[in-house]
């Protein structure tokens, strides 16, 4: 689950990310878009925080099925 939940959270930030970009862009000329860029902008935030943490309980949890997990822990490794 959280082999797929990471890279999905990760994606949606870059495509948060992008979106924000734009809209910070065009922003400059019309002011009403500044709203919407700020959520965007939080929501990238929120979702970057979101890839930490499923990294964070993978590698927490041993969680072997995500790869980085497998290739940099073990189990001997302490908390």
């Amino acid at each position: 689950m959280i082999s797929r939940l990471g890279p999905l959270l990760l994606a949606s930030g870059v495509g948060l990310a992008l979106t924000a970009t734009l809209l910070w862009a065009f922003a400059a000329r019309a002011s009403r878009l500044t709203v919407t860029a700020r959520k965007l902008t939080w929501g990238a935030l929120g979702s970057a925080a979101a890839t930490m943490l499923a990294m964070e309980w993978a590698l927490v949890t041993n969680d072997f099925s995500v790869r980085y997990v497998a290739e940099h822990s073990a189990r001997e490794v302490p908390l």
